[in-house]
C-alpha cells in the first residue's frame, strides 16, 4: 500500500514539474497610435481595470478575449488557462477611451508575485490585426 501511495506521489510531482514549463510567447506587442494603460488603485492579484484609448485618426475595433503572460527566464511567456469569452465587436472612434475590466481569477487563478502582460488583439478599419498590451508587476 505504502508502494502505491509513494509511486502515486512521485507521479504527480513530475506531472506538475512538467505542466510548469511555459512556451515562449511569440505574440509582438504594438501599441502605435494607442494607450493602454492602469486604472489608478484597481490593480490586484485577480482583477484590474485598463484605460484602453484611440489616439490615432481612424476608428479602432476590439472584442472582449485577453491573454495574461508572464515574464521570465528573460522572455515573456504564455500562461495556459480556460478562458471563455462572448464575442461582440466594439468600436473606439478617434480620440475616444475606455475603461475595460479584467477579472481572470477563473481562468488563471490569482497571480502570483512577478512581471505579467496583458495582450489584446484590435485593428483599425481596414487593416490588419495586431496585438496591444500592458505591464504590471504584482
Amino acid at each position: 500500500m505504502k508502494k502505491i501511495i509513494i509511486l502515486v506521489l512521485i507521479s504527480l510531482f513530475i506531472l506538475t514539474g512538467c505542466s510548469s514549463n511555459l512556451e515562449k510567447s511569440n505574440i509582438k506587442v504594438e501599441n502605435n497610435d494607442i494607450s493602454f494603460s492602469i486604472k489608478e488603485n484597481t490593480l490586484t492579484r485577480s482583477r484590474v481595470t485598463l484605460i484602453l484609448k484611440n489616439n490615432s485618426d481612424k476608428s479602432l475595433y476590439f472584442g472582449d478575449p485577453y491573454e495574461v503572460e508572464v515574464y521570465k527566464d528573460s522572455s515573456w511567456r504564455k500562461i495556459e488557462a480556460d478562458m471563455y469569452f462572448n464575442m461582440p465587436l466594439y468600436e473606439l472612434k478617434p480620440g475616444e477611451e475606455k475603461e475595460l475590466d479584467f477579472n481572470w481569477e477563473h481562468g488563471y487563478g490569482r497571480l502570483n508575485r512577478g512581471k505579467y502582460r496583458i495582450i489584446k488583439d484590435v485593428y483599425f478599419e481596414k487593416e490588419e490585426k495586431f496585438y496591444i498590451g500592458c505591464e504590471f508587476t504584482i
